[in-house]
């Protein structure tokens, strides 16, 4: 009998130390799962003596991984750094209030936060911050050690990123946390881009200081010398084309620079650039392979506003162009300056070659039939008559006629 309550004396006290065990435990767990939420939420929030607070209680919270759900995927959840989740956590679609919040940033680097950390899509603190164009935290995380990482896509795009911007501040940071100024985009979009073939141009000199070349190339034929004929600077694009000679005439097929640099420029109506390459051999013969264009047709056919390709002309007529060229369509050049309503460019081609006044396209038309249905048809009502006026007394001034088909 004795032994018997003994027995259950000791179970009974097995069970309630068991029990006191598992509500101990259990409420450490619930505490410490509280104060992540709190901290969590903190951070979100930008709520800095939130953070300061959650931090004084349990300084290794800034090195375990949160839960977060965010609104836009509330399918998932996934487990972010506390660091991690402070730079992305300025964003309006994430925080309750959106405000930057740099000091919370420093505050957990202090706290022992690794800079180096990253997401489970790929993103580091850094590169999210130059994604995001966050200059202060960038700051803050390449001074506590944060480096560019080759083997993560967003680390390798990082660079690129702010050439494009052409941020002379983030360059420098970049090339502080390693980027690579040699770096090659690997992206189905841009393969084959370095830093130097997506700069801005007011960054073109900061990134050739830093070890650039120009002799890059990429996949699709796009040269520095292909971006230089859309800049505005002639001592740069004098410069570009000195460093690179060899690329004056390489083409491009590339959607946005398709063809040679000299046809890039043409398309911009960048009459700096268009003298400036002619002046260093770029060849004037070269077509369009869409549409057949010569860069005299391009002169004619893009022009910015009025007046804007009549330098382009001139020029191409002194470095020796064909006038007379024909596009897919049978057109010359005079053809399509009167369609585009440019008297003294219609008067500059008939001084260089008067011929081509009788020339008819595959329609059968000369250029004063493109004139007439101007004047006749329904253009009439967005087209000056003046001007349409001017067109025709060009046209048949010195003994040039007008006619039919």
């Amino acid at each position: 009998m004795i032994v018997r309550n003994m027995f259950d004396y000791f179970r009974c006290a097995g069970l309630v130390l068991c029990l006191v065990l598992m509500l101990g435990v259990g409420g450490g767990c619930a505490t410490r799962r509280h104060a992540g939420t709190r901290f969590r939420t903190a951070i979100l929030r930008g709520n800095l003596p939130g953070v300061q607070a959650a931090l004084a209680g349990d300084p290794t919270l800034a090195t375990r991984p949160l839960s977060f759900r965010p609104k836009r995927e509330l399918w998932k959840v996934d487990r972010y750094s506390p660091l991690m989740l402070a730079v992305m956590a300025r964003e309006n679609d994430w925080a309750g209030s959106g405000a930057p919040v740099p000091e919370i940033v420093a505050l957990l680097l202090r706290h022992g936060a690794n800079p180096n950390c990253h997401s489970t899509t790929g993103w580091t603190p850094l590169s999210w911050s130059v994604y995001k164009n966050h200059l202060d935290a960038m700051r803050i995380l390449v001074r506590c050690g944060a480096k560019i990482d080759p083997t993560i896509h967003f680390d390798r795009e990082a660079l690129l990123i702010a050439c494009v911007r052409g941020d002379v501040a983030m360059i420098d940071l970049l090339i502080r946390a390693g980027a690579d100024i040699h770096g090659v985009d690997q992206s189905p979009l841009s393969p084959g881009n370095t830093p130097l073939l997506v700069a801005h141009e007011r960054v073109v000199e900061q990134v050739l200081i830093h070890g650039a070349t120009c002799k890059d190339r990429s996949e699709s034929g796009l040269t520095v010398l292909h971006r230089a004929a859309s800049f505005t600077d002639p001592q740069l694009i004098k410069k570009l084309l000195t460093l690179a000679p060899d690329y004056t005439n390489s083409n491009c097929t590339d959607v946005a620079y398709l063809g040679t640099p000299l046809m890039v420029a043409l398309r911009r109506q960048n009459g700096p650039a268009i003298r400036l390459l002619l002046k260093h051999g770029a060849d004037v013969t070269v077509r369009d392979p869409v549409h057949g264009f010569s860069t005299l047709h391009m002169a004619c056919h893009w022009p910015t506003g009025k007046g804007a390709s009549f330098d382009a002309i001139g020029a191409l007529v002194e470095a020796g162009v064909d006038v007379a060229a024909v596009d897919n369509q049978g057109r010359t050049p005079l053809h399509w300056a009167v369609g585009r309503r440019r008297p003294e460019e219609v008067k500059q081609l008939i001084l260089a070659n008067p011929s081509t006044v009788h020339l008819k396209d595959h329609a059968g038309d000369i250029p004063m039939i493109i004139l007439e249905r101007y004047l006749d048809g329904e253009y009439h009502r967005f087209v000056s008559k003046e001007e349409l006026a001017r067109i025709k007394g060009v046209l048949l001034a010195d003994g040039i006629m007008g006619g039919g088909r």
